[in-house]
């Protein structure tokens, strides 16, 4: 069950130590050295911490083995951890991935590559959206039928327990990276159907070719370019995180072509 997160684990240096965590009220920050990582903060602290004290000089591995917590707030933690050693440009750069960070590029250029930027692929498809994603709907309305699933469903949505019947369904799913904390990613990937496009969205999605052995097609996440920019922006716990990296949308291919 556990071996996609060894995987990911494995493939941390011994020697990094942790510097600094925020745990933010939306995302949080880890940083060792000029590693920074983030993910979306998730609540849930019923099992004890490992680190009740934090991980500041606590060693980078040894952190990111949290993300296989039942203690989602750890978990949290870890695949920060994860996300500072994989989700960087110089880790890029071994692929053949170059990753601009001039501080004038725009947000809208920063976000070119997010993968809902051209809905009309989806035109007449079944599309899962695992997980809220901000104007989504309105982008493929009229354009496909939609079906929202949420752990916390609002109006209109379905319960994630609806995953077992809706997703074999389905042609093509988005799913929040979140999915990695609450360890339903492994499920999710043996629902979808055979063919079916499966992309891992989100700030704490890992890119790492270790999740394309699993049944992922794509992976859309967030490189932080900017580490000061980003630990203060969650500290602070306003908006604008994203101004801080770059956003990064990446295919089995890429990586192969790297």
């Amino acid at each position: 069950m556990w071996e996609l997160y060894d995987r990911l684990i494995a493939g941390i240096p011994e020697d990094l130590i942790v510097d600094e965590y925020i745990p933010g009220r939306h995302f949080s920050c880890l940083r060792s050295g000029e590693l920074c990582g983030v993910a979306h903060f998730t609540k849930g602290a019923s099992r004890p911490a490992v680190f009740p004290d934090g991980p500041v000089g606590q060693p980078l591995k040894k952190v990111a083995e949290q993300a296989k917590s039942w203690n989602m707030e750890e978990a949290t933690m870890g695949m920060a951890a994860i996300n500072a050693w994989y989700n960087n440009k110089e880790r890029l750069k071994a692929y053949g991935i170059e990753i601009a960070d001039e501080k004038n590029i725009s947000i809208e250029e920063r976000k070119k590559k997010n993968p809902m930027n051209d809905p009309e692929q989806l035109r007449d498809k079944k599309v899962a959206l695992i997980g809220h994603f901000r104007n989504v709907e309105k982008k493929l309305e009229g354009l496909s039928d939609l079906y929202i699933l949420e752990r916390n469903p609002g109006e209109g949505d379905y319960p994630d327990c609806a995953c077992e019947y809706l997703l074999p369904e389905m042609d093509v799913v988005y799913s929040t990276g979140m999915t990695l904390i609450n360890k339903t990613l492994k499920r999710l990937l043996e629902l979808k159907k055979d063919g079916a496009q499966f992309t891992l969205m989100g700030p704490t999605s890992t890119l790492s070719p270790v999740l394309f052995d699993y049944g992922v097609d794509s992976i859309a996440s967030f490189v932080v370019t900017d580490p000061e920019f980003v630990r203060d922006v969650i500290s602070r716990e306003c908006g604008g995180m994203f101004s801080g990296g770059m956003m990064v949308d990446l295919t089995r291919e890429d990586f192969i072509a790297g």
